[in-house]
């Protein structure tokens, strides 16, 4: 009798264990997938050159997509065209079976 409370007690801890990891692996892959989002728009800023209606665009389409952008401008050459700019990125992190839900947040340059 006591095998049997044992071996239950063994397979429950295993399924805990395998869903804990599980839950953890989700939330490494929400952040890699924000990282590259925030790759993604740091590129299109750099190939457009700065346009003001592209980035607007990659902020509207950060919000679509479930995350918040915010672009500041850094640096002004002698001409005053912006030759650096600032990547905001949000999102959010979670570990269900933990109980973490965090807003976190990814810093970029675009250059």
């Amino acid at each position: 009798m006591a095998q049997i409370i044992e071996f239950f007690s063994n397979i429950i801890l295993m399924l805990l264990g395998f869903f804990l990891c599980i839950s953890i692996v989700a939330g490494v892959y929400t952040k890699t997938q924000a990282e590259e989002y925030k790759a993604d728009i740091i590129t299109e800023i750099e190939n457009s050159n700065f346009n003001e209606s592209v980035m607007e665009a990659c902020t509207l389409q950060a919000g679509e997509a479930g995350y918040t952008v915010e672009i500041r401008p850094c640096y002004y050459d002698a001409d005053g065209d912006m030759t650096l700019a600032e990547v905001l990125l949000e999102y959010s992190y979670q570990v269900p079976l933990l109980g973490i839900a965090e807003k976190k947040q990814l810093r970029g340059i675009a250059g």
